[in-house]
C-alpha cells in the first residue's frame, strides 16, 4: 500500500511520455509511408491509390495527413518531389531549374506549386506561388521550357517560382486529365528534371 502513490506517479509520467513521443513518432511514420511508397519516376513520386479506398490503412492515413482531398488518378495525378534528379534535398539556399522537355501530357490542366518544409505555400513579396499552362510561359525554340526555382528573382526574362526565405522545400506537379499513356505507365512517362543551377547535385 505504501507504494501506491509512487505507482500512480510513475503511471502518470509514463502516460505523459507516451503522449509527448506519440505525436512525433506518428508524424515520422506517416511521413516515411508517404515519401517511400507509391510509384517513383526520377525525383518524382506519386500514389496511384490517392483518393480511393484501395490502398493500405497506413498509406490512407498518410494521404489524409499530407494530401487530403486528393482526386482519384483518373482525375488527377500529384507528382511530388523534395530532391533533385541527382538525389540532393531541395533547399532555399540554392537555385534550381526544372526542365520540361515538352508540354505535360494532359487534356485539361497542369501546374507546378512550391511548398515549404511545413507543407504550406511559401509566402513571398511577389505573391508568386505556382506556374501552369493557364498562364503564358517563355519557351525554348524546340518547344521545351524551364522554370527557375530560387529565393531571388533571376536576372533577365525567365519562368520563375519563388523559393522560401530559408529551409527545405518541395514541389508538387499536378496533372489534371492525364493521358492514357501516362495512366498506364506513370513510372516511365517523361517528367521534368530538377537540377541545381550551378551544376552541383
Amino acid at each position: 500500500m505504501t507504494n501506491a502513490p509512487l505507482k500512480k506517479r510513475f503511471m502518470a509520467l509514463a502516460i505523459l511520455v507516451g503522449m509527448l513521443l506519440g505525436v512525433p513518432v506518428t508524424e515520422l511514420i506517416l511521413r516515411t509511408a508517404y515519401n517511400h511508397t507509391g510509384i517513383r519516376n526520377g525525383p518524382w513520386s506519386m500514389h496511384p491509390d490517392a483518393g480511393s479506398a484501395d490502398s493500405s490503412p497506413l498509406v490512407r492515413a498518410a494521404i489524409a495527413r499530407y494530401a487530403v482531398g486528393s482526386n482519384t488518378i483518373d482525375e488527377a495525378i500529384y507528382w511530388h518531389a523534395a530532391r533533385t534528379s541527382r538525389d540532393a534535398a531541395l533547399h532555399s539556399s540554392r537555385n534550381y531549374v526544372v526542365h520540361f522537355s515538352g508540354e505535360p501530357d494532359v487534356s485539361e490542366f497542369w501546374s507546378l506549386t512550391l511548398y515549404d518544409e511545413e507543407d504550406k505555400l511559401s509566402r513571398n513579396p511577389a505573391e508568386h506561388y505556382s506556374l501552369s499552362n493557364g498562364i503564358p510561359l517563355r519557351r525554348n525554340a524546340e518547344g521545351s521550357f524551364d522554370i527557375v526555382v530560387s529565393r531571388d528573382a533571376p536576372s533577365g526574362e525567365a519562368n520563375w517560382l519563388s523559393a522560401p526565405p530559408s529551409g527545405n522545400f518541395s514541389l508538387l506537379l499536378r496533372y489534371y486529365g492525364a493521358s492514357r499513356a501516362v495512366l498506364d505507365a506513370p513510372e516511365t512517362t517523361t517528367l521534368p528534371t530538377i537540377t541545381q543551377l550551378d551544376g552541383a547535385p
